[in-house]
């Protein structure tokens, strides 16, 4: 069944619109409001982003007496860093004797390695995570070697990779968190191994180079804006272990013209395709809601 109306989110904005499946279901009337901004649709992405609390008012002697107190107790600053070997630096687990590589005093630049393990206080370290905001910004790091000790990668880790032109991901990593590599514009190859369970939203936006992506068999959903803005992307796989296709996932990858969605797939997001190259596309009788 070809589906045009899903396409054509351009003519359809501000109006609702309803599509209808040869199986007679009717789907979910829509209401296309407002344009996807770079990081409006997932704020998490902007490493400042902090929940809304209410202000604590204090008189400003007793600031002062506060921060005169800090600074007779504290007299250094705490480093946001455990330990720095051979340029990298860690954040450590003295309990369970593991680290999870960190930002440090410089951004990471060239090709970086990141070890197994290393010594800490005579003891073994194993490395098992990039943290969150690893390598943010890191706009002159070429590639990095991640070993098979990593089981996860933290939100925004890669963020803005600029120089980033491959990656491998061992098959020991289990997750790529939100905005793992969002903006790696000159990412043209990236390999995800069948231990990923989830990709996080807006994982991959902004890719604009990467060309096509094999999803593995393992992921259930691709979601929120997860290549968003992937403009070179030509052509992707979708396993049938998919079971939705989250809001935006396809939006302005103006250069996908064909996709075929696996029957295991039930529910498509809002502007899923929006603004994409496709023309047409075949949605099958497993989709109950878009």
């Amino acid at each position: 069944m070809k589906v045009k109306e899903l396409l054509s989110l351009n003519e359809n904005m501000g109006k609702e619109c309803t599509i209808s499946l040869t199986n007679g279901t009717i789907l979910n009337s829509c209401i296309h409001l407002s344009t996807l901004e770079n990081e409006g649709n997932n704020p998490s992405c902007n490493r400042n982003h902090k929940p809304e609390k209410k202000m604590i008012i204090m008189k400003q002697k007793y600031i002062k007496q506060a921060l005169l107190l800090l600074l007779l107790i504290f007299p250094f600053a705490a480093s946001a860093y455990d330990i720095e070997i051979s340029g990298i630096y860690y954040n450590v687990s003295v309990t369970e004797m593991t680290a999870s590589v960190t930002q440090g005093d410089a951004p990471y630049t060239g090709d970086v390695t990141i070890p197994t393990s290393f010594t800490f206080s005579s003891r073994e370290v194993s490395v098992t995570s990039i943290g969150d905001n690893a390598f943010y910004d890191c706009y002159s790091l070429t590639s990095i070697d991640i070993p098979n000790s990593v089981t996860s990668i933290g939100s925004r880790a890669f963020y803005r990779c600029y120089g980033l032109t491959s990656i491998e991901i061992p098959n020991s990593v289990t997750s790529i968190s939100e905005c793992t590599f969002f903006g790696c514009s000159s990412l043209t190859s990236i390999e995800i191994p069948n231990s990923v369970t989830s990709i996080g939203n807006s994982a991959f936006s902004g890719c604009s180079s990467l060309t096509s992506i094999e999803i593995p068999n393992s992921v259930t959903s691709i979601s929120d804006g997860a290549f968003w803005s992937c403009s070179g992307l030509t052509s992707i796989e979708i396993p049938n272990s998919v079971t939705s296709i989250d809001n935006n996932a396809f939006g302005n990858c103006s250069s996908l013209t064909s996709i075929e969605i696996p029957n295991s797939v039930t529910s498509i997001g809002r502007w899923a395709f929006r603004n994409s190259g496709l023309t047409s596309i075949e949605i099958p009788n497993s989709v109950t809601s878009i």
